[in-house]
């Protein structure tokens, strides 16, 4: 087991790992085949508990889910992003070496959709404390050094709207 799910302060629960990541590893891998889909217009259906568990996977749908990757929390110097290998096919991928113990974190603003804001409890010493999803209101290096992580459809709005 790479990883564990424990409580993570104001976090809620937070995605841990259980031993020594290495850079370039894939921590968690997930097929979304055979879990509840749901289309945007039909996310204020859900329970607020479902709404808090759901992951964009393209076209226009988002999918349920309580596995790891759903409960990684946001980080301002995230140790690791999601790989879109297929639409329902995704690798939780570690971007620098990880400590056993460490919290596993992602800068949602990668692979993110929609427009909306969060406060951030990260902690870290970068924390921008507040979340936007705009990826061009992150800071120019961190769009530079982002862009490799950025998943394909995400490209190609990118350069739709700017």
């Amino acid at each position: 087991m790479k990883v564990l799910i424990k409580p993570a302060g104001k976090k809620g629960k937070g995605v841990f790992a259980a031993r020594d990541i290495k850079k370039g590893e894939i921590i968690h891998k997930v097929d979304y085949k055979g879990l509840k889909i749901v289309k945007k217009e039909d996310i204020s259906k859900l329970s607020e508990k479902d709404q808090n568990h759901i992951d964009y996977i393209g076209e226009g749908k988002y999918v349920v889910g309580y596995s790891a990757i759903f409960l990684v929390n946001h980080c301002c110097e995230p140790n690791c992003y999601i790989r879109y290998n297929k639409m329902l096919n995704k690798d939780l991928v570690a971007i620098k070496n990880i400590k056993k113990g460490e919290e596993i974190g992602v800068d949602y603003v990668i692979d993110t959709t929609g427009k909306w804001k969060m406060k951030c409890y990260c902690g870290s010493k970068n924390c921008r404390k507040i979340i936007n999803s705009d990826y061009f209101k992150l800071p120019k290096d961190l769009q530079k050094k982002y862009l490799k992580f950025v998943p394909k459809w995400k490209k190609k709005n990118l350069t739709k709207n700017n």
